[in-house]
């Protein structure tokens, strides 16, 4: 089960001309206080951030999910203002992870990306 499912909205998904500013809603949308956050693309091209529950951890997220993502980046430490309103305003971090997620899209990628 999703933290937060963001398909159920369609805000970004890569089989869709994806944009900048898509990437930025999710972003936005993520508290970045209450917990870890993962990026990661489905099969679908559906594009999630999702609040890793605080019963698990990030490799125990990823093994209750790994059946429907292709694509997942390094887990965004809470605090750290990876997601968020800040995120969101910070040009060169929201062109880092669309870069990456357009080019893992695009190479037929799957597996875990580290951005950092």
């Amino acid at each position: 089960m999703l933290g937060k499912n963001w398909a159920e909205e369609e805000f970004m998904n890569m089989n869709n001309k994806p944009t900048r500013a898509e990437l930025q809603q999710l972003l936005s949308a993520a508290d970045d206080d209450a917990a870890h956050h993962m990026l990661w693309v489905g099969f679908d091209g559906e594009v999630h951030v999702d609040p890793i529950p605080s019963h698990l951890s990030p490799v125990g997220y990823y093994e209750s999910m790994k059946d429907v993502m292709k694509i997942r980046l390094e887990t965004f430490e809470q605090g750290n203002k990876y997601v968020g309103p800040t995120a969101q305003g910070d040009t060169n971090w929201v062109n880092l992870v669309f870069n990456a997620l357009e080019r893992d899209w695009a190479n037929g990628f799957s597996g875990y990306q580290d951005l950092f």
